[in-house]
């Protein structure tokens, strides 16, 4: 089965656990501890350990878990120069104010938490429906979230591609500002696709 998979799905990448708020409406199909949240960045902490998944999509995790496939959606970014940094405890990012994607209001790599929240309700409300749909699992938090404000995703990269690390962490330190992002969680009864 892991090779098909790796076959249908790639390689699988790396993630970390760190703290955060998880609300949960079925605790059982949570393969984490209740105060932990998957996260996909570039970490700059020396002493964690990742674990490692399937993507799916470019912000989201797969992973076999309780006899179906557990999907971790809007847990950062899992490759490349706009990978999410986990420094101190603080998760930096980016915020795109006129992103052209969904609201136009984009936390790079995450949800809002009125995204995250409005998800939830209609994975909810679908499945009391009785309509096909994945099985809701809950939503977690993100604390701590310093972000960097752009126009879109072309001034992003623009950017990401004149700055080094030590200038992009200066940046951080001196024009970002603290906001809350989330992520969602939810059961497949299969991946293969």
């Amino acid at each position: 089965m892991e090779e098909l998979l790796a076959r249908l799905r790639g390689e699988k990448v790396p993630y970390f656990l760190v703290e955060g708020d998880v609300e949960l409406v079925d605790p059982g199909k949570y393969p984490f501890e209740k105060h932990q949240l998957p996260l996909q960045c570039r970490s700059m902490e020396g002493d964690l350990a990742p674990g490692f998944a399937y993507t799916s999509g470019n912000r989201s995790l797969v992973m076999p878990h309780g006899g179906g496939w557990f999907k971790a959606k809007a847990t950062g970014i899992p490759s490349g120069v706009s990978r999410p940094i986990l420094k101190e405890g603080k998760l930096l990012t980016y915020r795109l104010v006129h992103a052209l994607i969904g609201s136009g209001d984009v936390i790079w790599g995450f949800l809002s938490v009125d995204e995250a929240k409005n998800e939830l309700y209609w994975m909810i409300r679908v499945k009391e429906l009785g309509l096909p749909s994945t099985l809701p699992v809950g939503m977690g938090v993100y604390r701590d979230v310093h972000v960097i404000e752009l126009r879109n995703r072309l001034n992003l990269f623009s950017y990401l591609s004149r700055v080094g690390d030590e200038e992009l962490l200066k940046d951080f330190k001196e024009r970002s500002y603290e906001v809350d992002a989330a992520c969602l969680f939810s059961m497949e009864t299969t991946d293969i696709r």
